[in-house]
């Protein structure tokens, strides 16, 4: 047995909708803007725990990284974030 729920069935698909009296958006003066921290990928220099952090070096800058839950082994990639 196949039910369907209809509970405007008098009313064009286009019509159902002209009751919302207001937007599901936000208004652009309400939103807030957010900052990304981009992440870069880290090759271990060394069997290290978790937590941990170094100093890693991508091109002439210099960022701090923390390794991540469950530690990570000599020469492992992982991301962290560039701070």
């Amino acid at each position: 047995m196949t039910m369907s729920f209809n509970p405007r069935s008098d009313e064009s698909e286009k019509g159902a909708y002209a009751h919302l009296e207001q937007s599901l958006v936000a208004p652009d003066e309400e939103l807030q803007a957010t900052t990304a921290i981009p992440m870069i990928e880290v090759v271990a220099p060394a069997t290290l725990s978790e937590g941990y952090k170094f100093e890693a070096q991508l091109g002439d800058k210099t960022y701090q990284v923390i390794v991540p839950p469950g530690g990570i082994e000599a020469g492992q990639k992982f991301g962290s974030y560039a701070f």
